[in-house]
């Protein structure tokens, strides 16, 4: 049998999870998550993740993976599930990408923006000085350098 890839996104409560189930039971597959907050071991409720029961019949990734405490960021998340659908490549499996995050699923299909590295001097310096001159005053001085950012601030 062929495998697929399958990825579905859309609004909270509007069937994905279900549709990734009837999807992973027809194709055999492993359902991958792509939802920012069911990364969360202590959210299982608030994130309605998937039943302990379900997760059981049917094969689920990255549904719990992190304490409240450790940041995932897309970069991270994005490192896991590629890792995820590889592992699947190799078992033959059909992967199912489920959730409702854009971002998450953006950043799978195009990838990250290309952020250079900002050297360890500049992060130093920049240290330095705000413990030097404290966060109100930084504030200011970052403001007359750049009224956009600080905007956004």
């Amino acid at each position: 049998m062929k495998k697929y890839k399958f990825l579905i996104g859309g609004p909270t409560s509007s069937g994905k999870s279900d549709l990734a189930l009837c999807l992973a039971r027809k194709y055999k597959g492993v359902i991958i998550n792509a939802d920012s907050m069911q990364l969360y071991k202590e959210l299982r409720i608030l994130t309605n993740r998937p039943s302990a029961d379900e997760m059981k019949k049917i094969d689920h990734k990255l549904y719990g993976k992190f304490c409240a405490d450790q940041i995932c960021s897309v970069e991270r998340w994005r490192k896991l599930v590629i890792n995820e659908i590889k592992k699947c490549e190799k078992k033959n499996q059909t992967s199912i990408i489920v959730g409702g995050s854009g971002l998450y699923l953006h950043s799978l299909i195009y990838g990250m923006a290309k952020i250079p590295d900002i050297p360890t001097s500049i992060k130093n310096r920049t240290r330095s000085l705000y413990k030097k001159i404290g966060p109100k005053r930084f504030f200011l001085d970052l403001a007359k350098k750049d009224r956009r950012l600080v905007a956004n601030i």
